[in-house]
């Protein structure tokens, strides 16, 4: 994984582009009721906000609407380390230590010296492995706290999973998701977690043989945030009112249905739903709007019949990502450097999630779901 902590400062030629821009994703948490970290229970089922928003006015609650919590016999309250040094992991400016937990249980979690200091940490972390006739399928679920005192964008993250004797046993790296963010002149957004956030980390691959999962100890983590003092929740988000969650027995999965209302115009939406049985992040489904959606505009969605596949929904949080503008209608402008090197890492960062999901598409067909 490339290093990105001085992205700002690499020179970077100005180009002109299209003002449309990348793909679609993901991102949590801000002010009135538009999109952002998940929420209290609602009418017909739970107070969501959306990626790019924040909690709406009733708060950022965890909701238990989806059965119990379970977090199962084998969820870790593992040992946390700093670096190589050992000792519980604190945030910067004195944050209370966090417990780590992981599945399996008894994964010491370890941050290198750079992440550490700055004040990121996990909070969990699970990693399985599952096979077909055709393949091995090694997913990793995560949640990222961002213990620093700013905004920070972008966030690259390796996880090296190894034995007790230090040896990798597999390696990942992905970039955390977090609301829709405004970090530069791009129309595009970023997807950002505020200071005292937890957001959560995907990805997965399908290695040629059975790992030793059973044998993996330590977790070493390396944070490389995009650090974005100046951005700010997007404005353009979408409203999101309570959603309706309802269990498919058939597909044993959560399917989610609702509507969004555009508080401007926009395009390329997306909208992410992010599920958790207890501790741990299971699950995450997403639905799009591709063509415009205008300012006032009426958004219906739903999953159905596929959704959160996970019989336990303990809670759940959504993220929107969009264009802003209208498709078609932006006429070309010449970005700067820092618009430009932006959109470069988001292409990366994008470019990892969808992998992923084709990874995981794959493996869903190989067992005919």
């Amino acid at each position: 994984m490339k290093t990105y902590g001085g992205l700002w400062g690499v020179a970077v030629a100005t180009v002109l582009v299209w003002a449309v821009g990348c793909g679609d994703d993901a991102s949590k948490a801000s002010p009135t009721n538009k999109g952002g970290t998940g929420g209290s229970v609602g009418t017909g089922g739970e107070k969501m906000a959306a990626d790019g928003g924040s909690a709406d006015d009733t708060g950022g609650k965890t909701d238990t609407t989806g059965g119990t919590a379970s977090g199962g016999a084998s969820v870790g309250g593992s040992t946390a380390s700093g670096g190589e040094g050992g000792g519980s992991v604190d945030g910067a400016g004195g944050e209370p230590s966090l417990t780590f937990q992981s599945m399996p249980a008894g994964i010491e979690l370890s941050l290198d010296a750079a992440s550490q200091a700055a004040g990121f940490t996990l909070t969990s972390a699970s990693i399985s492995q599952d096979s077909t006739t055709d393949l091995f399928y090694t997913e990793w679920y995560g949640e990222l706290h961002n213990g620093t005192k700013q905004t920070q964008c972008l966030i690259a993250v390796t996880g090296d999973f190894q034995n007790a004797a230090g040896q990798t046993v597999i390696k990942l790296d992905t970039y955390a998701k977090g609301a829709a963010y405004k970090l530069t002149s791009s129309k595009v957004t970023a997807p950002c977690m505020a200071a005292g956030e937890n957001v959560p980390l995907w990805t997965n691959n399908i290695p040629n043989m059975a790992l030793p999962l059973s044998s993996i100890k330590k977790l070493v983590v390396k944070v490389t945030p995009l650090t974005s003092p100046a951005a700010v929740l997007h404005p353009s988000t979408p409203t999101l009112p309570p959603v309706i969650k309802a269990y498919s027995a058939t597909h044993k999965s959560w399917q989610i249905s609702g509507s969004a209302t555009a508080t401007a115009d926009i395009y390329n939406a997306s909208l992410e739903f992010w599920g958790k049985s207890g501790a741990f992040y299971v699950d995450s489904a997403k639905v799009f709007h591709l063509d415009n959606l205008l300012n006032g505009q009426v958004w219906a969605f739903d999953t159905a019949p596929l959704g959160l596949k996970t019989v336990t929904l303990t809670s759940m949080v959504t993220y929107f990502s969009f264009i802003d503008g209208l498709k078609g209608a932006a006429p070309r402008v010449a970005l700067d450097e820092k618009a430009s090197a932006f959109i470069a890492l988001r292409d990366e960062a994008f470019a990892l999630h969808d992998a992923a999901l084709k990874r995981r598409a794959q493996y869903r067909q190989s067992l005919g779901q």
